[in-house]
């Protein structure tokens, strides 16, 4: 009798913790790993980078008129082709998507051009030097890529020649005008980013008076650029 009570208790017991144990296994929950979720790029802040790019068109017309005012010669100046090269530092803020920044630059364009005009009795040529810019830019971010907008004020160091039967005459000129451009720049990692872009410039008109006649130069500046920045 009193082995049959043992037994029925010992039983019981086991039951017991048995059934205990199922219940902590059905209780429990592992838990679940909260999925990773990239962080956006960060394009706010200054930076400062290097840029060289190629000058590629005949960018200043040269009219030559005579002492009524008549216009007997108008030619595009050619070989002014070349390398242009500098310095630039900005900086950003983004709203969103959209960036809005400023920037500045300063460069060298190594170009001189040439043209013969009055039938071959004159030439006329312009050289370029430095040139620097403050300008505004707008962009759309797509994560690290950025496609932006930009416009500002230009300035240019330029030497403008005329050689005709009166004599040799040149005039140096700081230049004040306006650029225009289009690019894309890309992060590659947090600090570096690299560009490619399009500029135009328009520098006015600058005239030399030789006594025979009167030359206009109208300059103007189309580059390609790439560019690699260090971002702070």
């Amino acid at each position: 009798m009193k082995l049959s009570i043992i037994a029925g208790a010992v039983s019981l017991s086991i039951a017991g913790t048995a059934a205990h144990a199922a219940d902590a296994i059905v209780a429990y929950d592992p838990p679940v790993a909260a999925p990773f979720t990239a962080m956006a790029y960060d394009w706010n802040g200054a930076y400062v980078g290097a840029t060289a790019g190629y000058v590629f068109d005949y960018g200043t017309k040269a009219t030559a008129y005579d002492a009524f005012g008549d216009s007997f010669s108008e030619r595009y100046l050619t070989g002014s082709e070349g390398f242009v090269g500098g310095f630039f530092a900005g900086y950003n803020h983004t709203i969103d998507s959209v960036l809005l920044g400023v920037e500045a630059d300063i460069e060298y364009a190594d170009t001189s051009s040439t043209r013969s005009t009055f039938r071959g009795f004159a030439e006329t040529g312009v050289d370029s030097g430095f040139q620097g810019s403050l300008r505004a830019r707008l962009g759309y971010t797509i994560d690290r890529t950025l496609v932006f907008a930009t416009a500002g004020v230009s300035i240019a160091d330029k030497e403008y020649t005329v050689v005709d039967p009166t004599g040799a005459f040149s005039n140096d000129s700081t230049r004040v005008g306006y650029t225009l451009g289009a690019g894309l720049e890309h992060a590659v990692t947090d600090q570096i980013l690299i560009r490619g872009e399009y500029r135009y410039a328009d520098y006015g008109d600058e005239d030399i008076n030789t006594g025979a006649a009167t030359y206009n130069f109208d300059s103007q500046t189309h580059a390609l650029k790439a560019g690699v920045a260090y971002k702070f």
